[in-house]
């Protein structure tokens, strides 16, 4: 749509292109015309509901969702597609790693952190920096389930 508009025709009829699209969205600084990737926008917009999804519980918005959509889990956890699911809960689970890039864990009492997949003590998950296999048994343990309340 947005190349019909530039260089004018219809759905029946083509007209051609006179600039390359990599030029078009590039910045006007850099010699573009400044138009911005409908596909960038689109990535921003459903990581913005995504993490309405975790921060605004109390929304009607984030109620509706993960009634249809927790099966269970919390949290990051949540954000898991399958077939049947709807296109924006599948383009929010598409685009959750800009979320995870930014998102850090408050542990709290460590029940709902998850020891090896949270990012709550480094950068990464720790199950991404181990050079060894974690057993499937151990992957579900939370961070309290490592906690010594006796120490101080």
């Amino acid at each position: 749509m947005m190349r019909r508009f530039l260089w004018g025709g219809t759905t029946y009829e083509r007209k051609p292109h006179l600039v390359q699209w990599d030029i078009v969205t590039c910045p006007k600084r850099q010699g573009g015309l400044g138009l911005r990737s409908m596909r960038q926008l689109n990535s921003a917009c459903l990581s913005k509901l995504g993490w309405r999804l975790l921060d605004v519980e109390e929304s009607l918005w984030t109620r509706v969702l993960t009634s249809k959509y927790e099966r269970g889990r919390k949290g990051l956890d949540i954000f898991q597609a399958k077939p049947g699911d709807s296109s924006l809960w599948k383009g929010i689970v598409e685009n959750i790693h800009v979320i995870q890039q930014g998102i850090g864990m408050a542990i709290g009492d460590g029940r709902s952190t998850s020891f090896w997949h949270h990012r709550w003590a480094t950068e990464t998950p720790l199950i991404g920096l181990t050079q060894q296999n974690v057993p499937a048994d151990l992957q579900s343990q939370r961070v309290r389930d490592y906690w010594d309340d006796e120490e101080g």
